[in-house]
């Protein structure tokens, strides 16, 4: 949990120190994962939303931040009973190089998903995220393949779509 504060004291000096730049951009985001791993009861299909900062480094290189909420619905049971949901926060840190392809960028972001809910008992995962995005304007569309490491790993491919203020 210290993990997290501190990540977002980190988040709010570099918020503060570029907030009036160019070099800073950051916005609301929405994602959908398709869990490839095993989550205890939960449906395949995950829906998360948060909020990121990106801050322009050298030429080409961004340093990525952002947190936010994911949830697995839990499936329905044969007697009608609804499972509980799989949620968890994540909060990842990354770097993003743009390539020669205008607007198109690859990703990589590390972090941590801490479980909540239901299965808070699981504790707090490792993140390791590569992605794949094109910049279109004030809207940006990333394809990611997520993976979430404790005892054993769990895998989501994703879609992530995001507004840049």
């Amino acid at each position: 949990m210290k993990i997290i504060y501190a990540i977002a004291v980190v988040f709010f000096i570099t918020v503060s120190g570029f907030g009036q730049s160019k070099k800073l951009t950051y916005g609301p985001y929405v994602e959908t994962l398709i869990n490839q791993g095993k989550l205890p009861a939960a449906s395949r299909v995950g829906a998360g939303a948060g909020v990121g900062v990106n801050v322009k480094l050298l030429t080409g290189w961004s340093f990525t931040a952002s947190a936010g909420y994911v949830c697995f619905k839990g499936n329905t049971t044969q007697k009608n009973v609804s499972g509980a949901d799989y949620q968890v926060i994540p909060v990842r840190l990354g770097l993003e190089y743009k390539l020669p392809v205008p607007a198109v960028y690859v990703k990589i972001e590390g972090g941590t998903a801490t479980t909540i809910g239901h299965y808070s008992g699981q504790g707090t995962k490792a993140i390791v995220t590569p992605g794949l995005g094109v910049h279109l304007k004030a809207l940006d569309v990333e394809a990611k393949y997520e993976t979430w490491v404790k005892e054993n790993a769990n895998s989501s491919i994703g879609v992530k779509a995001a507004l840049s203020f």
